[in-house]
This record gives structure tokens, C-alpha cells and sequence, in this order.
């Protein structure tokens, strides 16, 4: 027993020796690892002091980069990622120098942790100048390819000859893997300076087509002269239409970028000789594109070669940009297909003509409408569509019979290009059929589009042609009237009414809705108030009042609730609408005299009921209060009082409580005088406890349905806990 039991100390003591190495290999220097990640700055350390503590520190981490633990792993490559972004902040060029050397060494050790080694090398690529390029280019040719390629991309990222050297020097070497060269070749072109044009055009004649291929794209994105003369003989001597595609989109990059740059004419020169040129119709149509935005005039033979192209996408393609070409010659070859090419090419041919506006084709646009007039209805509506983007006055006439035609398609179109048509002459000739159209129907049409081109002035002419006695021409000049109408045409608006042209009363509505005069407006409705018998007209001018909500309005509306007085029904009505609460004295004014007419009496409730619930904010509890209880005092009707109830569960207040409790017990209202309890408690909680749980303890209790009884135990337990709270 003694044996075994020294045994096991042995063994105790033998396992702690062993891991004392460990454990002081994992400790780091926690205020040293402050310092060189910048968390706490040091300014009293030496520039060279810090390689030693740059080399310390990566030792104090390589054990817990190997550890098995995910946590010491993954916090020691943020410590060292870290290091490398204070190190690269501005400023910091000196210690970086230092921190490169430090780096330098440590990657000598071949045993360092994998991780470790790849933030370590992509720090140089961040953080180093010239003095790094040694390091990286011996661990691009070390052999290990992943770290090749990491050392590869940060020499790519340091400025500088030596950089271009270093990377010109790799992709020479003779011993040079492919997929090494097609990274070089890749860093080279990230670095877009033209020097590196001598390094990477050898690569366009490389037996590998795929490092072939990447050399070219990357000349065309370095871009530049030099760039351009290797890509345009390399394209020469291409073998193969797939290789020669590659070069000519490497040009069409070069091309794109000088106009971007400005240089219109460069881009252009190169566009027109692979459009030209090219076998490739995606570079073609590339070609012809570029060609057109560069210098469109001289793109005209590249577009008519591609609009005559038997080849449907590069047809279509040419068709398309034709809208960027202002040439009467390509509009005229494309009027001309109209009549010969399918209905799709139709189609797009009409929209080219639209957005190309050249009015001399209008003549063919017009034989092609002939043509499939009630044969095709697509082509007849794009063609009429055309016709307006075209903007000639020679085809109003037409534009305006299509307008009334009886297929809504082409009606539709004709009056969507009618209002495209702008310019004096249109607008005159369009005024001419407002007033001498061939039939009503046309006369309509065009009063519809008299007021386009037009001051205000020109209203007048349309309160004219809204007084004439035929109902189409009224009516269309009445629809423009209601959009542009305004105070100035008011007064002849309503003797327009009092004339008998009832189409008039929407427009006077609108205008009194977006008037700013509504002083103004009052009195005119006023006068006409008094001037006239007719009960359909008061009674429209009183339904006015409110919308203006003016007060003298309301006086008005006052004075003619009187029985027996023909106007008293609207204007009863026209209280009811009142918007604001000027109108609660006098709608609980009428409600006490008139409380036994149902009618009236209904009315003035659901008014008082809207403002009391709209006059939240600018009404104080107590008047609102005031004028709800009287309210309900005089109402007996069930109706009336399900209405005042309604509003009731906003206004917390104990005359308001009592009302509702009494009338949970009334059978006709009692559903309503619930939910206005279960509103009423639980607006309460805090400004009137007690009146709170009274209410709730009936509705918690009493036989309602279950929504009411939740509500009512709901508040009762939140007021029970306030209560556990004070105490």
C-alpha cells in the first residue's frame, strides 16, 4: 500500500514538472501586448527597443497559436492582427520599419504556426515599404503555394519600383508554375502602372491559352498607349476567333476607360475599328454602342450594318441604337423596314422612331398606320403612339378621331400623344377644334388638352366653352375647370349653377377645398344664398359652408335651422359636418330644442360625437366632458346614446363614470356602456384608482363576454400590483 501510494505522488509531481514549461510559454505579457496593439500607448519607448519586443511578443504567442483550445487560437490571431493595424495607421512609418524586420525573422522559423505565418504575410503587404520586398519574394519562391500566393498579393499591395521589379523578376522566371504566372499576371495589372506593359505582353503569344487570355485582359486594365499597340498586334497574330475575341474586349475595356477620362476621340478611334473588324458580334455590338456615345456621327455605318444584319440579336441591338444617332438617313432606313420586317422588329422600330422624334419619317410612319389599321391592334396603337413623340401639327386631325374611338387601346394612345405635342402651333390648332371640331366628341377632346402650352388667362376661354349647351363640350371643359379652376373663376362658376348647368357643382367643391381664401369664398356663397329660391341650390351652397369652416359660414348655417324654414334640413345637415369645435354650442343648442326630432336629433349627436373625439388635443377634459353629458342628458334614442358612449371611453373623468355604470345595467345600450368601462378603467389606473376598480370589478364579474371580463380583470390586477408596489 505504502508502494502504490508513492507511486502516485511520483506520478503527481512528475505531471506538474512537465506542465510548468506550458504554462509559462502561454502567459503573455498582457501590458506589453497593450502597447504594440496601441491600446495603451508607451511614449517613453525606444524605436530600438522594439524588434526585440516585436520577436518576444511573437514567441510569447506561437504557444497558443498551437493550442487546442478554440479560444487561445482565435485571441492570438486577433493579437496579432491587431499589431498589424496599429502598425499600419499613418504615422507610424519608422516603427513599421521595425516591426517589418521583426516579422522577417520570425517567419526564418519554419516550426511557426501556419495561422500565424498568413496574418504575418498579409501584414506585410499592409503595413511594409521597399525593405519588405527581400522577405516576400523569398516566400513566393519557398515553394509552399499558399503562402507563395499570400506573399504574391502582398508585394502586389507595397508601392514602389522595387515592388515592380520584385514582381517583373517572378514572372520571368523561367521556372515559373501557371497558376504562379496567372496570379503575377494579375498583380501586375492590379498595380495599372504602363511600365508593367513590357513585362506582360510576351504573355499574349503564351502557348496557354488561359495565360494568354489573362495577359490580355490585364493590358486592358492598365490601359494607355503602349497597352493598346501590344493588344492591337497581338490581335493580328491571334489564332482563332476565340483568342482575338479576348484581345478585342481587353481594347473595349481600353476604350471604355478613355472615355471616361475624356478622350472622346481615342475611344471612338477604337471602337470604329473593331466594330468594323471584329468576327464577334458581342464585341460588334460592344463596338457599335461605344461608337455611338463617343462620336454618334460617326457611328452611322456600324448602326446600318447591324439594323440590315440578318442576325436577329445584332439587328435588334442596331435598332436600339439608332436612338443615339441623329442621323436622318438611319430614320429613313428605318421607316422603311416598317413596311417589310416582322411585328417584332415593327414594334421596335416604332419606339426607335419615337425616342428618335425625327419628324421626316412621319409621312411613313403614317402609310404603315394605313396599313394595319383594324388588322393589327399593337402595331396600330405604337404606330399612333409614334406619331405623337414625332410632335407634328399635320396629324392632330387624325390624332384627335383616333381619339374617340370606341377601342380604348387607341383611344388611350391618341390622347397620350396628343399630350405629348408642345410648341405654339400646336397649341393653336388645338384651340381651333376646341372651338370648331367636326363633332362634339372632338371638341371634347381638345378642350380636354387646351389648357397644355397655356397660362391662366386661358381659363376664360374654357369658362366659355363650359356655359355652351351641348353636354360632351360642357363636360370636358367642366373636368378641366376642376383641376385648375380656382377664387378668381368662382363668382362666374356659380351663376354658371344658378344658369342651370349642374355639372358645375364638383367644380366648386374642389375649388373650395384647396382655396386660401375661404373668407372670400363665404361671402360670395352668401350672397347667392340670399338671391336665389331654389331649394337644390341652398341647399348644395350650405354643404359648402363647412368645407371653408369659416365662422360667418357657420352664422349662416345657424340662422337657417329654423322650423318650418325649406332650408332647414340642409342646413341642419351642413352643422352636423362642421369641422371644428366652434360648432359644439351651437349643435347642443339645436339637439335641446329639437331633441324630439329624431332626424335632427340624430344628427347633432353624430356631430357632437366627431368633434368631442377630434377635439382631443385642443379641447380641456372638463368642456368636453360638459358637452357630452348634456348631450346624453337630452337623448334618450338608444342610437344617439350607443354614439355618445362611443367617445366616452376617452374622457376619464367621475360624472362620466357614474353615466357609464348606470347604463350597464340598460338592456337597449348596455353592450356599448361596457366597452366604454373597460376604456374608461383602464384610462383611469393612475388618475382615479378607486372609480378604476369599481368599474373593472363589475365588467370581471358581471355576465359580459369574455373580451369585456379580460379587460376588466386585467386592470384589476395591474392595479393590484401598483398597490404591492407602494406598500
Amino acid at each position: 500500500m505504502k508502494q502504490i501510494f508513492t507511486f502516485a505522488v511520483y506520478l503527481l509531481l512528475s505531471a506538474t514538472v512537465a506542465t510548468q514549461p506550458l504554462a509559462a510559454a502561454e502567459r503573455v505579457d498582457e501590458a506589453l501586448l497593450e502597447e504594440l496593439t496601441g491600446m495603451v500607448p508607451n511614449p517613453d519607448r525606444k524605436l530600438e527597443d522594439l524588434e526585440a519586443l516585436y520577436v518576444q511578443m511573437f514567441d510569447s504567442l506561437t504557444r497558443r497559436l498551437s493550442s487546442k483550445t478554440e479560444l487561445d487560437r482565435t485571441q492570438s490571431q486577433a493579437n496579432l492582427k491587431a499589431m498589424v493595424i496599429h502598425v499600419g495607421k499613418p504615422g507610424k512609418e519608422a516603427q513599421a520599419k521595425v516591426f517589418c524586420s521583426a516579422i522577417a525573422k520570425q517567419l526564418e522559423n519554419k516550426d511557426y504556426p501556419i495561422a500565424g505565418r498568413h496574418i504575418l504575410i498579409r501584414g506585410l503587404g499592409s503595413v511594409g515599404g521597399s525593405d519588405c520586398v527581400p522577405t516576400l519574394v523569398s516566400v513566393v519562391g519557398a515553394g509552399d503555394p499558399i503562402e507563395s500566393d499570400l506573399a504574391r498579393m502582398s508585394l502586389q499591395q507595397i508601392p514602389g519600383d522595387d515592388a515592380n521589379q520584385a514582381l517583373v523578376g517572378l514572372i520571368k522566371a523561367p521556372a515559373a508554375e501557371p497558376n504562379a504566372v496567372l496570379g503575377l499576371i494579375d498583380s501586375l495589372s492590379a498595380r495599372g502602372e504602363e511600365s508593367m506593359v513590357t513585362a506582360l505582353a510576351p504573355f499574349l503569344d503564351n502557348s496557354n491559352p488561359e495565360i494568354a487570355a489573362a495577359a490580355a485582359t490585364a493590358l486592358g486594365r492598365v490601359g494607355g498607349g503602349a497597352a493598346t499597340k501590344a493588344l492591337g498586334s497581338a490581335r493580328s497574330r491571334a489564332a482563332g476567333e476565340k483568342a482575338q475575341e479576348v484581345i478585342e474586349l481587353a481594347l473595349l475595356d481600353i476604350a471604355y476607360q478613355r472615355g471616361i477620362d475624356g478622350d472622346r476621340a481615342g475611344a471612338a478611334k477604337i471602337f470604329q475599328v473593331l466594330g468594323q473588324q471584329t468576327k464577334s458580334s458581342a464585341v460588334r455590338i460592344a463596338a457599335m454602342y461605344g461608337l455611338a456615345r463617343s462620336n454618334p456621327r460617326a457611328a452611322d455605318a456600324i448602326v446600318i450594318e447591324a439594323v440590315r444584319s440578318k442576325d436577329p440579336r445584332t439587328r435588334s441591338a442596331g435598332i436600339s441604337a439608332t436612338t443615339m444617332v441623329p442621323s436622318r438617313k438611319l430614320s429613313d432606313g428605318l421607316a422603311t423596314m416598317l413596311l417589310t420586317e416582322s411585328k417584332q422588329t415593327q414594334q421596335q422600330i416604332l419606339n426607335a422612331l419615337a425616342t428618335k422624334g425625327d419628324i421626316s419619317v412621319q409621312e411613313k410612319v403614317l402609310e404603315f398606320l394605313e396599313q394595319v389599321e383594324g388588322k393589327d391592334l399593337e402595331l396600330e396603337v405604337g404606330a399612333i403612339r409614334a406619331l405623337g413623340a414625332l410632335g407634328s401639327v399635320s396629324v392632330i386631325e387624325l390624332l384627335l378621331q383616333k381619339a374617340i374611338s370606341r377601342t380604348s387601346q387607341i383611344s388611350d394612345a391618341a390622347r397620350f400623344s396628343l399630350s405629348e405635342l408642345k410648341g405654339q402651333e400646336i397649341a393653336q390648332t388645338i384651340e381651333f377644334h376646341a372651338r370648331q371640331g367636326e363633332t362634339p366628341e372632338i371638341r371634347a377632346v381638345a378642350i380636354g388638352l387646351f389648357m397644355r402650352n397655356r397660362d391662366r388667362t386661358g381659363l376664360t376661354r374654357v369658362m366659355d366653352f363650359a356655359a355652351e349647351s351641348d353636354g360632351d363640350v360642357s363636360a370636358a371643359a367642366m373636368s378641366v375647370l376642376r383641376q385648375l379652376a380656382g377664387d378668381d373663376e368662382f363668382r362666374k362658376l356659380l351663376d354658371l349653377m344658378v344658369a342651370g348647368k349642374l355639372q358645375v357643382l364638383p367644380v366648386l367643391t374642389s375649388i373650395c377645398g384647396r382655396t386660401e381664401n375661404p373668407d372670400l369664398l363665404t361671402g360670395e356663397i352668401i350672397t347667392y344664398l340670399r338671391g336665389t329660391d331654389n331649394l337644390r341650390y341652398q341647399t348644395f351652397l350650405l354643404g359648402l359652408l363647412p368645407i371653408l369652416g369659416s365662422s360667418r359660414g357657420l352664422s349662416i348655417i345657424v340662422e337657417n335651422i329654423e322650423v318650418g324654414k325649406k332650408t332647414y334640413d340642409p342646413a341642419v345637415k351642413a352643422l352636423s359636418r362642421w369641422p371644428d369645435q366652434r360648432a359644439l354650442p351651437e349643435m347642443l343648442a339645436v339637439l335641446k330644442r329639437q331633441h324630439d326630432d329624431r332626424a335632427t336629433a340624430s344628427a347633432m349627436v353624430r356631430g357632437i360625437a366627431h368633434l368631442i373625439e377630434a377635439s382631443k388635443d385642443s379641447m380641456n377634459l372638463e368642456n368636453r366632458v360638459r358637452f357630452v353629458t348634456e348631450a346624453f342628458e337630452v337623448s334618450p334614442n338608444p342610437r344617439e346614446r350607443i354614439l355618445l358612449l362611443g367617445v366616452m371611453s376617452d374622457l376619464p373623468h367621475e360624472k362620466i363614470s357614474s353615466i357609464v355604470e348606470d347604463m350597464l345595467k340598460d338592456r337597449f345600450v348596455g353592450n356599448a356602456a361596457a366597452n366604454a368601462a373597460a376604456g374608461l378603467c383602464e384610462s383611469m389606473i393612475e388618475s382615479n384608482p378607486d372609480s378604476a376598480r369599481a368599474l373593472a370589478s363589475i365588467l370581471a364579474t358581471g355576465t359580459y363576454n369574455s373580451l369585456i371580463r379580460g379587460r376588466g380583470k386585467a386592470v384589476l390586477s395591474q392595479l393590484d400590483g401598483k398597490a404591492g408596489k407602494e406598500l
